[in-house]
């Protein structure tokens, strides 16, 4: 008999949840890493082969329009991790984006939620909301000073997500206890020359206190990754990224597009 684990993809909307599974449905699929291979094909098939070609094609990801969660379900087969079942729910970014700013969970989120082993959180260097410091030493601007009415989406990525995570940990039985960090589009953030776990505390420390402050037997772990190669979106990289050999050789940190498994495979415990 199989063993089966349910991990919660977790991300704003455009922050590579998409190009991630479309991307690892390949490699699963093409049995490159034997770490982990697909061994039947899933029911949400069209789905992911539709994710996959836009992959393929080096097209941009827009954002997914299905309505409450994909419920992925993937028979696998690993070299450490045996047989192995594994429920990857897709939960929209807007999905997430509702419960931050409404409050309001759908049934199936909330049932998602407090059955997951494991937490996959997206992140996307590009599309990060920075906090706005006030700068005491400054007179304050001129004008009317009208007051500007706060809305949720004005908030921080930082600060959404950290609601987030305590929203879905009181929506459990007990608190999350593993939880794998992707900073996707990694190309995008290796100009600052340090290592995935430093950049999150750098880039958002809001966040990084609330995994630091997390009880034991709470752990996390960071990973870089860039599925697409490079920004699709931009002629003189899209043009250039067909020119290697293979599909998954394009994936920065090269061959096999190991670093795809590695938050599952960390996940898992394997």
């Amino acid at each position: 008999m199989s063993n089966s684990s349910r991990i919660l993809m977790l991300g704003l909307p455009e922050s590579g949840k998409s190009t991630y599974l479309g991307a690892l449905y390949y490699l699963l699929r093409k049995g490159r890493d034997k770490r982990l291979v697909l061994s039947v094909e899933p029911e949400e098939r069209e789905y992911l082969q539709e994710l996959e070609n836009r992959w393929l094609r080096y097209q941009p990801f827009q954002r997914s329009q299905h309505p409450g969660a994909r419920r992925i379900e993937l028979e696998l087969q690993g070299s450490e991790a045996g047989e192995l079942a594994l429920s990857m729910p897709d939960v929209t970014g807007e999905g997430y984006d509702h419960l931050w700013e409404d409050g309001l969970w759908s049934d199936q989120v909330r049932e998602l939620a407090s059955a997951a082993d494991g937490v996959l959180l997206f992140m996307h260097p590009d599309k990060l909301k920075a906090p706005e410091l006030i700068d005491v030493s400054e007179p304050p601007p001129s004008g009317s000073g009208e007051p500007v009415e706060w809305k949720p989406e004005m908030s921080p990525t930082q600060a959404v997500l950290c609601d987030l995570l305590e929203q879905i940990n009181a929506a459990r039985p007990s608190p999350i206890t593993s939880l794998a960090i992707v900073v996707s589009a990694w190309d995008r953030a290796t100009d600052l020359g340090i290592e995935p776990q430093r950049w999150v505390e750098l880039q958002v420390p809001l966040l990084w206190q609330w995994l630091c402050s997390q009880e034991s037997p709470f752990g996390f772990r960071v990973f870089g990754i860039s599925a697409e190669g490079g920004d699709v979106s931009d002629p003189a990289i899209k043009e250039q990224l067909p020119r290697h050999e293979a599909p998954l050789i394009r994936i920065l940190d090269g061959t096999g597009a190991n670093g795809l498994l590695d938050p599952l495979l960390w996940l898992l415990g394997a």
